[in-house]
């Protein structure tokens, strides 16, 4: 099987992905890669693609996860006023922008630029893996989902601030090529990653540790 998706959702799929493998089909294999693009003619060389959102792909989805997406900076930040940055400090403050692939929407961006906010971009980079890192002991903001900032927040030192925008909820989802609709390995495949899902959903934090 060839799987692409974000660098979020392999971080936390992959690992009991291959765990399900083992255990339901010791002798197949997963090719994991990086989601650049989204678009019909992805989806025929994938067998399935992971993504939060996506702008016209004719292709089949379904939703497998959700996590609340959260604007994260370095515990100490100046600008933090009991826990929260204002919408001056939002349009002040440097950014890190996520920039995934062509048709993959930035709703934090979009949540941004609705309100009047056109941030100054000091970092791009090409998941949410790179945002906690980049965040981390600068005066700069981006935004992540919720269980990646809890993951990195002790390590690095960087916490959740509170705005006065309201942020769409993160969806993670597959999405497949009509014509793979009755292929029944395809369909294996769905029915492992809700399993998959169903665990990153519901585990602990100790879970997300390990």
């Amino acid at each position: 099987f060839r799987l692409t998706a974000s660098d979020y959702a392999l971080a936390f799929m992959a690992a009991p992905l291959i765990e399900l493998f083992e255990q339901e089909a010791p002798h197949a294999s997963v090719d994991f890669a990086p989601l650049n693009a989204l678009d019909p003619i992805d989806l025929l060389r994938e067998d399935i693609a992971i993504a939060s959102a996506a702008r016209e792909v004719p292709g089949k989805r379904q939703a497998l996860f959700s996590d609340a997406m959260v604007c994260i900076v370095r515990r100490d930040h100046p600008r933090l006023q009991g826990g929260a940055l204002t919408l001056e400090d939002l349009a002040e403050l440097a950014y890190v922008q996520v920039n995934f692939a062509d048709g993959v929407v930035m709703y934090a961006d979009d949540v941004l630029a609705d309100a009047g906010i056109h941030p100054r971009v000091a970092r791009s980079v090409p998941g949410f893996l790179p945002v906690p890192w980049a965040v981390s002991g600068t005066d700069m903001y981006g935004f992540v989902p919720a269980r990646l900032a809890d993951l990195h927040a002790a390590q690095l030192d960087v916490t959740v601030a509170q705005i006065p925008l309201t942020l769409p909820v993160l969806v993670e989802s597959a999405y497949w090529h009509p014509s793979r609709s009755t292929d029944p390995a395809v369909q294996w495949l769905l029915g492992i990653l809700r399993t998959v899902a169903e665990r990153v959903e519901f585990a602990t934090d100790d879970d997300q540790a390990r």
